[in-house]
Parts: C-alpha cells; sequence; structure tokens
C-alpha cells in the first residue's frame, strides 16, 4: 500500500454492487471499514463494476466514510458468482448440537 493523491491505494473486492443507483461496497485488502463508491461506478478503464470484481482503488476517508476512487479493474475473482451466497452462509449462525444428556434436561 501507498499514499496517492486521492488517498491510500490497496487491493479490493467488490462485494455488492447496486447496478441501478451505480454504487457498491468494496472489502478492502488492509481488512478495516469497507469501502464505498458512488454514482462514479464505473472502472478508470470505463468498465460497470461488477459483484466479484477483484480491484485496485484508492481510499480516502470523509467524515469517517471510506470512499473509493480511481478504481482500477484487475480481474474477476474465482467462483465470484458464488461470493454473495457464501458471504450470506458465513453470516448465518450454524446449528449447534445439543449433546444427548442436555436435551433431557431441557425439556
Amino acid at each position: 500500500m501507498g499514499l496517492g493523491k486521492e488517498g491510500v491505494v490497496m487491493f479490493g473486492i467488490i462485494l455488492w454492487t447496486d447496478k441501478k443507483n451505480r454504487s457498491g461496497i468494496i472489502w478492502c485488502e488492509d481488512q478495516l471499514q469497507l469501502a464505498y463508491f458512488g454514482n462514479d461506478a464505473r472502472a478508470s478503464d470505463g468498465r460497470v463494476l461488477e459483484t466479484g470484481d477483484f480491484v485496485r482503488l484508492e481510499v480516502q476517508d470523509r467524515n469517517g466514510v471510506r470512499h473509493a476512487h480511481n478504481v482500477m479493474h484487475l480481474g474477476q475473482a474465482a467462483n465470484s458468482d458464488a461470493l454473495g451466497d457464501r458471504l450470506k452462509r458465513a453470516a448465518r449462525p450454524a446449528p449447534v448440537a445439543v449433546p444427548a444428556r442436555l436435551r433431557k434436561i431441557a425439556i
């Protein structure tokens, strides 16, 4: 990571996009706050950014919110179609197996 004109330069993966509003959220390599990009939801090469894209970006903090600028599309993350599904599954609590001896107590 280095300091660019607009902020810190790093890599990230787009986790979510809203095609209607041309905005989205990027997970950044420093694993701190997610970065938001708004109406300028095109990469520097003109490509429309999509969920699962691997990108290089500059991050700038504005009023406690990270904003992505100069986003450069580098490629598509492996199995990016399933990325959202994986994240949703990971966010759900795993079922807990209750030992038989405790099930009798709970009844």
